[in-house]
């Protein structure tokens, strides 16, 4: 009686060892990989409203952010804070507390 009760457990894991093997892979649809981002351009322009700001208009495909790294030659650099893209391509980003006299270098972070 032990004996058959043992044989009836080992066909079952044998039952559902096959069942297992059986569903291989072939079928299920693996999701794409999530889109990476893509730089398109930018585009710097002085801001009417404050002389010692600039705005400047990021565009790009896949980025749920953009920031501005701006500086000049011979001081550590500035950041702007991040800001979010409002629609799927585009977002402007604020560069505040520039020097009216001075040429600065930026540099667009997604």
């Amino acid at each position: 009686m032990m004996q058959a009760q043992h044989r009836r457990s080992a066909f079952g894991l044998l039952g559902l060892a096959l069942a297992l093997a059986a569903c291989g892979s072939e079928g299920l649809v693996e999701p794409p990989p999530p889109e990476r981002p893509t730089f398109i351009s930018a585009r710097a322009r002085a801001n009417p409203h404050n002389t010692i700001s600039a705005v400047v208009t990021v565009a790009a495909s896949g980025a749920d952010s953009a920031f501005v790294r701006f500086w000049r030659d011979g001081e550590p650099s500035g950041r702007s804070p991040a800001y979010a893209f409002a629609g799927d391509t585009l977002v402007t980003v604020s560069v505040l507390g520039l020097d009216t006299t001075a040429t600065y270098a930026v540099e667009t972070n997604l």
